[in-house]
């Protein structure tokens, strides 16, 4: 379709046009609370030492699935210049 009749279609439908506009939005600043050393918020750090229940929540959830796997299908290491292997749980009742 020719240009012309696009910048028509645009005309006959406003929702379109303004889809289509170019104009800059200017962004909010976005202010990140500041990150320790771990790569934790300093206040979920400072909670899960202090054994707040939000903050002992918030690091359950985010490293329930790495455990659990781990738990479940094992794992090695060494230990004492020997290497071992943790060969993990059958079932989930024995987690």
């Amino acid at each position: 379709m020719p240009p012309a009749h696009a910048s028509m279609r645009e005309a006959a439908n406003p929702r379109r046009a303004v889809a289509r506009s170019t104009r800059a939005v200017p962004a909010e600043p976005r202010i990140d609370p500041p990150m320790a050393p771990c790569g934790w918020h300093f206040a979920t750090l400072r909670g899960f030492r202090d054994g707040e229940p939000a903050a002992l929540r918030d690091v359950y959830r985010l490293h329930v699935g790495e455990v659990t796997g781990l738990l479940r299908h094992g794992f090695s290491f060494e230990s004492a210049g020997r290497g071992h292997r943790f060969v993990g749980y059958d079932s989930a009742y024995e987690l």
